[in-house]
């Protein structure tokens, strides 16, 4: 769960629908559904929500078309967001594990 100015920003269930609540007008909205992703963590900005996966990686949800969009593929348990970019880090086994990463946006 994340929140922003407007927004609270939520998964729900185990299909993993991402939902978003209004601070404004109290309303639940569902943003997408069904993702069948292992979802671990989420964070946003003003254009996506990313969410990290325990076998997926890290994908974007654009927040108004609805695209899903994979950016990186492995093993990724929780991210941060900033104004720079998006940050994470790699849990698989191998080489890669323990490595941190920066999506510059």
């Amino acid at each position: 769960m994340w929140t922003d100015c407007t927004d609270t920003w939520a998964v729900r269930g185990p299909r993993a629908s991402i939902v978003r609540f209004g601070l404004s007008d109290g309303q639940f909205t569902t943003i997408a559904d069904d993702l069948s992703l292992s979802i671990y963590g989420t964070a946003g900005d003003a254009e996506y929500v990313y969410i990290a996966g325990a076998n997926e990686g890290v994908a974007a949800l654009d927040r108004q078309t609805k695209t899903l969009t994979l950016v990186h593929r492995g093993k990724v348990f929780a991210l941060a967001v900033d104004d720079d970019g998006v940050y994470w880090g790699e849990h698989d086994i191998g080489s890669s594990a323990g490595t941190i990463y920066m999506m510059v946006k």
